[in-house]
């Protein structure tokens, strides 16, 4: 059976999710170098049996880091750049503040709370699309069957 009408509702609303997704790790400040951000794309997969829309696998997301090597003071000092954090103390330069946040990265690891699973960013987003991805999607295999259906009738049934 051809798939045409769902392959189209798909192909419509695959950007949708794609951007609600790169809006939602906007939302829940989860930027920091748009790595993650960026590499969120909505691809549809299409086999004898199903089809669907996928982001991912190759999402890009940080789920912490444990201690060990610190990152680089440049990379941090473009962050501290990025997020107009400023030194507590007039005394401590921005240099000095990169250096200090990549040493105790170094020591002591990051958090896991940037990550798209820890914030519900997917669970979030499929609730807020779900009668929409339903109800076209519906709609539209409705359609392809009926199609498949009609192509299935004998010649002289169709009439």
């Amino acid at each position: 059976m051809t798939r045409t009408n769902l392959n189209i509702v798909l192909k419509t609303i695959a950007p949708l999710i794609e951007s609600k997704m790169k809006e939602a790790i906007e939302a829940e400040g989860l930027v920091y170098t748009g790595q993650m951000k960026n590499s969120v794309k909505a691809r549809i997969e299409e086999t004898a049996s199903s089809i669907r829309i996928s982001v991912g696998p190759d999402v890009k997301y940080s789920g912490g880091r444990g201690p060990g090597r610190p990152p680089s003071s440049k990379t941090i000092q473009a962050w501290i750049d990025r997020k107009g954090i400023q030194p507590r103390s007039s005394r401590t330069r921005p240099k000095d503040l990169a250096f200090l946040i990549a040493r105790s990265i170094g020591r002591n690891g990051t958090l896991q709370r940037f990550s798209i699973a820890r914030n519900n960013i997917t669970t979030n987003l499929v609730n807020t699309l779900a009668i929409r991805l339903l109800k076209d999607t519906a709609q539209a295999y409705k359609k392809d069957v009926e199609a498949a259906l009609n192509k299935a009738k004998p010649r002289d049934a169709r009439n």
